[in-house]
């Protein structure tokens, strides 16, 4: 599935109602870059792609400072309605989806109560770092690289 999945890991909602009149279905995670690889008619690359990030996240941590203690990925959704969000996580990761930014749930008084947000310690992933697939894992320890990079 190219583009953010839903809560289920189908269609994007920006454009499932069109995916689900056409008869797509989404592929199970893993077996996305293989399609598209073989439909591009690079399935050669696949390996490739695949050792890369199996040595990219042991480089990752080792040149990032993680934040002590637990933390929770927010997902913040079109509807307003929050998700993933227990009171007592240190830290936070912010991940919008159409939904509001981390400036304006900073803004509102019921996550500004919250431990991580009341501490400092609430992050913003980008969108495709929801994704299930190559680019979206890339893209999220790029980001993570970049906001704890030692």
């Amino acid at each position: 599935m190219l583009g953010v999945t839903d809560l289920h890991g189908g269609s994007p909602p920006s454009w499932s109602a069109e995916a689900q009149q056409q008869g797509t279905t989404a592929l199970p995670a893993g077996e996305q870059l293989d399609l598209v690889a073989e439909a591009a008619g690079r399935r050669d690359g696949v390996q490739e792609l695949a050792s890369a990030y199996e040595e990219e996240v042991p480089q990752v941590r080792q040149q990032v400072e993680v934040p002590q203690g637990t933390a929770v990925f927010i997902l913040s959704l079109p509807n307003g309605k929050p998700h993933l969000v227990p009171a007592d996580a240190p830290n936070a990761f912010v991940v919008d989806l159409g939904g509001r930014s981390l400036a304006e749930l900073q803004a509102d008084p019921l996550y500004a109560a919250l431990p991580s947000f009341a501490a400092g310690s609430v992050w913003e992933l980008p969108a495709t770092s929801y994704r299930p697939d190559h680019d979206g894992t890339v893209g999220a320890l790029d980001a993570l690289a970049q906001l704890f990079g030692a």
